[in-house]
């Protein structure tokens, strides 16, 4: 699989979950961050950052079969920046990397020397400031809009045409680095776009006749984007207030190119108050997932959570991964799409997603563990008896074989007894003997 696939990403972000719950569940790390295969440890001891590191190091190599980088990982002080996602991190602020930067300079040098046209310049510096704006870069920004204009008012003089320079503004550079847009002395109209022959003609009301003439250049721009929802089968009709939530956040993300199609799912769907977040899944073919989500929050004030998967892999993914199938049982998508039947066994695959609960029956963690292990477990049982069962009926199967107040906390991640804890092993062996022998038997 090619490093930087987005495929490779994803199930790097699934493998190394066993690393997160080893990291947060065992070695108690209260500041652990990672981003795929990046990860940040914070700690006020650098003593226990070093043993920390040894602890990782031997559970990567013992359980997971990997090893830190020998050059790359660095315990170092906090006022050094950390170099993570993109950025240099420091306690109160974030810069760039110094090689964004010089990227950046390097296409205004190509512009100053005539080999990249203005258009082109002003496409990457859009998707440059994009990027930098999330930095404190507010000053090296305005010094690169500066510089632009500098250039740009050089070459329209070298070329002697007055008119087009009168025209030329910095404040047409300074817009992308402020993204603020305005109009003066414009007549304008509001009409709903309706299909026609053609689409390259715009409509100019009647009452207008004199204002607008021929030849006149006139600006389109999108007031409100229309949605429609797609439900899947399994799902009932929304109310109103979540349906209107839902096309605001299929608007937003309409904004993004780059995303194929939008799906929400999870709680949110099947529950008045009850739910965490609202969680949702895009189809893209660029890494977007923190973008997209820090895009929702902005936008919305509430909480998400998001997934990205390569559009060209989900059907495929559907078809051997029983917790995407069990993800995508009930969701609302901005187009059309079907979660197709045909299923088949990849005994690899489900022997990755039984690691947890089969850690489960060597090491203590937090009770919820317990729980999502559990329900996992359910959900495989399922999917290699060949049937389906609804993410929020579960619950119902499970508490068939466990006592109703000990699912209760569980779920609630409340503090168990060492009999609790013998009572939950005994359902995890139970339900792996009983998947192992559906392996045996299971369709290729």
């Amino acid at each position: 699989m090619p490093l930087g696939n987005l495929t490779s990403q994803f199930f790097a972000n699934i493998y190394l979950n066993e690393m997160d719950y080893f990291v947060k569940h065992v070695l108690r790390a209260k500041y652990y961050i990672r981003y795929v295969d990046d990860f940040v440890i914070l700690h006020t001891s650098q003593k226990q950052l070093e043993k920390w590191k040894i602890e990782i190091n031997n559970f990567l190599r013992e359980k997971l079969r990997l090893d830190l980088h020998s050059q790359k990982s660095r315990i170092i002080p906090l006022s050094r920046g950390i170099d993570f996602v993109g950025f240099r991190n420091f306690a109160h602020f974030r810069l760039l990397r110094a090689r964004n930067i010089k990227k950046m300079m390097r296409k205004i040098k190509l512009f100053s020397e005539g080999e990249i046209t203005y258009q082109i310049l002003m496409e990457s510096f859009q998707g440059w400031q994009a990027y930098a704006k999330w930095a404190n870069t507010l000053k090296l920004r305005r010094k690169i809009a500066r510089e632009i204009y500098t250039i740009k008012k050089r070459i329209m003089q070298e070329k002697k045409n007055p008119q087009t320079l009168k025209t030329f503004s910095i404040h047409n550079i300074y817009k992308y680095v402020f993204n603020t847009y305005y109009m003066q002395n414009v007549t304008k109209f509001i009409h709903r776009v309706s299909k026609g022959s053609r689409f390259n003609q715009i409509y100019v009301p009647k009452e207008y006749e004199q204002v607008f003439q021929e030849g006149d250049i006139v600006q389109v721009m999108l007031l409100e984007k229309r949605t429609k929802l797609y439900y899947s089968k399994n799902l009932k009709k929304l109310s109103e207030f979540k349906e209107k939530l839902i096309k605001d956040i299929f608007s937003e993300l309409s904004t993004f190119k780059e995303i194929k199609q939008v799906f929400i799912f999870g709680s949110f769907l099947t529950k008045n108050v009850d739910y965490n977040d609202i969680d949702v899944l895009v189809l893209n073919d660029k890494d977007i997932e923190e973008t997209v989500y820090n895009s929702l929050i902005k936008k919305f004030n509430l909480k998400f959570h998001v997934i990205a998967i390569d559009d060209k892999n989900l059907k495929k993914v559907l078809e051997i991964c029983p917790l995407v199938r069990s993800m995508l049982y009930r969701f609302v998508s901005n187009k059309p799409f079907i979660v197709q039947k045909d299923t088949r066994i990849d005994r690899n695959h489900i022997r990755f997603l039984l690691m947890l609960p089969e850690d489960l029956l060597e090491i203590e963690l937090d009770s919820k563990m317990f729980y999502e292990a559990i329900r996992r477990l359910t959900c495989i049982e399922y999917f290699l008896e060949d049937n389906e069962i609804a993410p929020d009926k579960i619950d119902g199967v499970l508490s068939k074989t466990l006592d109703n107040l000990l699912l209760e906390r569980i779920k609630k991640d409340e503090q168990i007894n060492n009999k609790n804890i013998a009572e939950l092993r005994t359902i995890i062996k139970h339900k792996l003997k009983k998947i192992k022998g559906l392996l045996k038997n299971g369709k290729e």
